[in-house]
This record gives C-alpha cells, structure tokens and sequence, in this order.
C-alpha cells in the first residue's frame, strides 16, 4: 500500500496433481487475466503438490511469486493418455463391433473396433501437439525456466527446494510463513471463503439452503409468498434451534420456574 495507490495481492493457496486439459487450461488463463490486470499481484503458494495441470495454473502467478514449500511437489511438464480398448475381449465372446467414420482421424481411439497403427500414430501426433503448447504455456508465463525447459518438460516432478534451480518456482516458504510476513508488513489481509448456509452455531440444517429464486418475482404476490416462504424457513431454524438438547434444558428449567412461581402465587392468594 502507498500513499497515492491501494495495491491489491490475490494470494492464492494451490494444491492440485492435475487433470483435464482443457478444464485446467481453462482455470490457468482466468488467473492470467488477473495477472494481466493493472495493480493486482498474483501470488501462488504450493504446501503440497501443484503437477501437470496444477503446474500449468502455478506458472500463471506473476514474476517472482510462484512460492512452495520445500517438499512440495512440483512440474509434471507432460501429457498423458490411457485409453482401454475392449475389442478383443469382446470376440472372445462372439461380440463383434464396427466403427464407420466419416473422416480418417475420426475419434481415432475407441473401446470398440479394432485399432490400427496409424490411429496410433494418430493419438501419438495429437498428444506431442497439446505437449508443445504445454511447454510454450509454461516458457511464456516464466521466462525464468525457459533456459532449463528441455529438463524440466518431460514430465518429471521435483520438489520445490531441488526445482528452485532450475525456473520451476521462485521462493522456497510455506503458504503460512509468507502470510504471516505480509501482516507484519502492514498488509491488511482478508481471505475469501465460501459461507455454508446450512450451518448455525456449529450445527447442520441442510434444510436451510434458502438460495435465490430461480426467476426475479413479478407480482407482488409472488414477493409475498417469497417472503412468507423465507419467514416460515427462518422460523423452522428456530424452533430447532430451540429445541437442540442445550436449549431444551434451559427451556425446561425456565418452565420449572414458571410452575414454581405460580404455585406459590396461588397459595398465597388462598
């Protein structure tokens, strides 16, 4: 923070072996679109394991702050495919299939047909490709490693305080210890965390996930009935509430109390 300008840190905690392409391809340019944005510093911490996908959504932390601790599992710089081809069991049986295909490298792998060494060949070219992009994605998000990319991209894992070394991660501290250094720095730290509506005092009512309405009401009835409908849920947490065993007790002792004073009550009046 300076005097002229509040600057904003997106600290985030990764742990991930990976996954789907494009589902982490996807999630790693979100978090580059918040690293391209003026002002804002992403900050990446591993404790854990950020492999393959999780790599690809580390390297996306802006320069100098993809940190790890030091066993921490990183890189996996590699594509993987395992198709199961059935077919042969399958004739074992008398079960015969036929795939047609419009287009030579049609869905060149199935769990039914027969595959030749051409699909193969096929596969084998489509995951070099989706490789190379790998490696690109990763050589153009840290700069820092691309002198070592030949090393680290075929898809071997490290632990961070060896893969520090060799561009794989910037700083060797546990996501705890740097959080704790930004607070002693001044920093003002807030974390971002899902609220789970069906939790009062510690305990569960599933029943209460109120939510949204599906359509903005357009009469106002249908406020009403909303609003009834939300008076009436609220209640029923209540009354639960009020009758968890902790509760029941007081109400109990209360209502000995009550019995007790207006029996002395009339006996006095008598």
């Amino acid at each position: 923070t300076t005097t002229q300008q509040r600057k904003l840190e997106i600290i985030i905690l990764l742990e991930s072996p990976g996954g789907e392409v494009n589902t982490f391809g996807l999630t790693a340019e979100q978090i580059g679109r918040l690293r391209r944005e003026p002002g804002i510093t992403v900050t990446v911490c591993v404790d854990r394991m950020a492999a393959s996908g999780g790599y690809m959504i580390a390297c996306m932390a802006s320069p100098g702050q993809l940190l790890a601790a030091p066993f921490a599992t990183v890189g996996s710089i590699g594509v993987l495919m395992q198709p199961i081809n059935l077919q042969k069991t399958l004739e074992k049986y008398g079960v015969r299939s036929f795939v047609f295909r419009a287009g030579d490298e049609k869905a060149p792998l199935l769990p039914f047909g027969d595959v030749t060494p051409k699909q193969i060949e096929t596969v084998q070219r489509i995951l070099d490709k989706v490789h190379e992009a790998f490696r690109d994605y990763v050589a153009t998000a840290r700069p820092v490693s691309l002198p070592f990319m030949d090393t680290i991209s075929k898809g071997n894992v490290w632990l961070a305080k060896h893969g520090q070394d060799i561009g794989l991660v910037d700083r060797i501290v546990t996501s705890d210890e740097y959080i704790g250094d930004r607070v002693r720095d001044g920093a003002r730290v807030l974390k971002l965390q899902t609220l789970d509506r069906t939790r009062v005092f510690g305990k569960s009512f599933p029943w209460m996930s109120l939510g949204m309405p599906a359509a903005m009401s357009t009469t106002i009835r249908d406020v009403l009935q909303d609003v009834q409908q939300l008076i009436a849920k609220c209640n029923m947490a209540v009354d639960q509430l009020i009758n968890d065993t902790p509760m029941m007790m007081l109400r109990n002792q209360v209502a000995s109390i009550r019995s007790t004073t207006t029996t002395t009550t009339t006996q006095s009046k008598i």
